[in-house]
């Protein structure tokens, strides 16, 4: 048995040769082409070969890292500008409602709700003096001069003020609602205020 062993060996050896000699038959031109090539190749040129194409599998696995983390990166910065995009979309909201509570003040016109003391309405009456003091205004409807007293954010300051203006002799006081400085009805405004009592 100890003499057949290096006679198996050889003949291994022989019968490796000479496949690699003879190599399989290959219908493919560029494929024959390139084992044509490899089998001019020394053991060591195929060593480094090997080697090369390792080093380049370990470059290529750290551009994957790389790309991951690079990727990882740009998805922090969108999540950054999409949370800088809605704080500017917000300010730019806070900014446009500041400017048009700027524009209705002037107009004499308080954002949201507001009631006010109706102490006349006259037809030929008109008394748009801008000295009038504050707290006064005047409002035309229907042909008719319409004068209010106060301006209060809820019914009950606005009708506790009626009864003090009853007191002092205009009899037919009565309170109206606003929003936004449009005339509403005064049961839904009073709803819409109940928690600001």
């Amino acid at each position: 048995m100890k003499r057949l062993t290096p006679f198996l060996s050889i003949l291994f050896l022989a019968v490796a040769a000479m496949m690699y000699s003879c190599g399989p038959q290959v219908d493919d031109p560029a494929l024959a082409a390139e084992l044509a090539l490899y089998k001019k190749m020394t053991p060591m040129q195929i060593r480094q070969m090997k080697m090369n194409y390792e080093t380049k599998l370990k470059d290529s696995d750290a551009v994957k890292a790389e790309l991951k983390d690079s990727k990882s990166s740009q998805d922090s910065l969108q999540r950054l500008y999409n949370a800088a995009t809605a704080k500017l979309k917000m300010a730019s909201t806070a900014i446009s409602s500041a400017q048009e509570e700027v524009e209705m003040s002037k107009l004499g016109i308080k954002k949201g709700y507001e009631f006010k003391v109706q102490i006349g309405a006259f037809k030929k009456l008109n008394m748009s003096d801008p000295n009038a003091g504050e707290g006064f205004s005047l409002m035309k409807e229907n042909g008719m001069s319409k004068y209010f007293v106060g301006s209060f954010s809820n019914f009950k300051e606005a009708d506790a003020f009626r009864k003090e203006v009853r007191v002092l002799g205009i009899k037919d006081a009565f309170v109206v609602a606003f929003k936004d400085g449009v005339k509403m009805d005064l049961e839904k405004a009073k709803a819409a205020t109940a928690t600001n009592k």
